[in-house]
């Protein structure tokens, strides 16, 4: 039940796929006999007298999503761990308990709400508050993109991404802002290539979580052959998602996916003019 012209907020498009996703996902879940899922989306305008206390937001338009099932439900004591990251009431290998801990990320980065009704055998429905972005939109053309301040010296960086594309677009954004690239698609290529180059490597852009190594395990052991690397940490979830991977700590550089261009580069100069 979609309502036509939404107002638009400010979010890459894949947030939203990901609130969606981990949305039906957990419906799915929740449903192993079969049940209905049902999405509706609305324009909702509130003011100070409609904001329950426990709701964190202020008052203002909003594009409200709910996204309810019939499935198993939840009790009181399920209901709250459910945004922690881990958390899962899953069978061993049948989820990871992140889902639903990124969802709670993206909402609350985009400065929303979410709220969770449930009850055993009733069904549960997550409703989601997003602030409407009203302002006129600032085009590609409007970017800091090649903008030649924030534009690499020729420094090597080791980029370490398993997602074909992504690997591409990044490669191509930096050669074409500088930098030169070796690339990796597994941690275990990265450390060969970290223990061939060595001392030429200025910078490791890496993801979090792949297989084999995580990416501060990888760090780790690149850091033995190449001390003085600049380290930069990317993933699609959250720094409290990821504290079981040891990246929550505010010293440790980190960029959430999805991220832009422009954001890369500023945070590369940036690292780079800080290390020397």
């Amino acid at each position: 039940n979609l309502a036509e012209n939404l107002h638009p907020v400010k979010s890459d498009p894949s947030q939203i796929e990901q609130i969606l996703l981990n949305l039906a996902i957990n419906a799915r879940d929740a449903m192993s006999r079969g049940g209905v899922m049902k999405l509706s989306t609305r324009n909702l305008r509130l003011q100070n007298e409609d904001i329950p206390p426990s709701m964190a937001t202020d008052q203002g338009h909003y594009v409200f999503l709910e996204a309810s099932d019939n499935g198993m439900g939840m009790n009181e004591a399920t209901q709250a761990h459910i945004f922690e990251p881990f958390f899962t009431t899953k069978a061993p290998g049948k989820g990871t308990g992140l889902g639903l801990s990124t969802v709670f990320g993206i909402v609350e980065q985009m400065k929303g709400w979410i709220k969770v009704i449930s009850s055993p055998n009733k069904g549960t429905v997550f409703r989601i508050w997003l602030p409407a972005c009203l302002e006129q939109q600032t085009s590609l053309e409007e970017t800091d993109f090649g903008n030649p301040k924030i534009q690499g010296s020729g420094e090597l960086v080791l980029l370490v991404e398993d997602e074909p594309d992504l690997r591409k677009l990044l490669q191509e954004v930096l050669i074409l802002n500088g930098y030169k690239v070796l690339v990796s698609e597994t941690s275990l290529h990265a450390l060969e290539l970290a223990k061939e180059q060595q001392s030429q490597i200025r910078i490791m852009l890496t993801d979090v979580i792949m297989e084999h190594m995580n990416g501060m395990e990888l760090s780790q052991e690149v850091k033995k052959h190449c001390p003085s690397i600049i380290l930069l940490f990317m993933s699609g979830y959250t720094r409290d998602a990821l504290k079981g991977q040891e990246i929550s700590e505010d010293s440790i550089e980190f960029l959430r996916k999805p991220f832009s261009p422009t954001l890369l580069l500023t945070r590369l100069k940036a690292l780079c003019e800080r290390a020397r």
